[in-house]
């Protein structure tokens, strides 16, 4: 039986319903809704890799990833970290990878975000911890949580 958090992150459209302007002049609505619908997958990862756990081979799953690295191609600048690092520990391609890389460089040049350097640490230690599940033959989804000095580092979003 489906859970019914999924079923309504699944339905969920983005439509933007902004009226006003910004002060400087009118709001993006693209952006906005790009902005909205890269949270909405990111949020249904999330529920993937938390609560339902399925299998990071999972279609479903590679979907939702692939959906989340074509908004951030057409965001040019992710301005949002939480969405960003969900969905950079569930990539595992080099290509992707190079996409999250280029994402962080360019938070990091245009926003100067202070944790976007922890971040960074966690994605590429959680990364090298799936390729060397991947070595070992091993088939176990890595958990950034097991990776995570919680004294030392973590990103202010989680």
């Amino acid at each position: 039986m489906p859970n019914k958090l999924e079923v309504q992150l699944e339905s969920l459209e983005q439509i933007p319903r902004i009226e006003y302007e910004a002060v400087n002049g009118p709001l993006d609505k693209s952006r906005i809704t790009n902005t909205a619908e890269l949270y909405r997958v990111a949020a249904l990862i999330y529920l993937y890799q938390s609560i339902i756990r399925k299998p990071g081979d999972c279609a479903r799953l590679k979907s939702l990833v692939d959906h989340a690295l074509q908004i951030l191609k057409t965001l040019g600048l992710c301005t949002s970290p939480w969405p960003l690092f969900i969905i950079a520990c569930e990539v595992t391609g080099d290509e992707e990878r190079v996409t999250i890389l280029d994402a962080l460089d360019k938070m990091q040049r245009e926003r100067r975000i202070g944790n976007v350097e922890i971040m960074r640490n966690i994605i590429e230690a959680v990364w090298k911890r799936a390729d060397l599940n991947v070595e070992s033959k091993v088939n176990k989804r890595v958990n950034w949580k097991d990776l995570v000095d919680t004294k030392r580092q973590f990103p202010s979003f989680i």
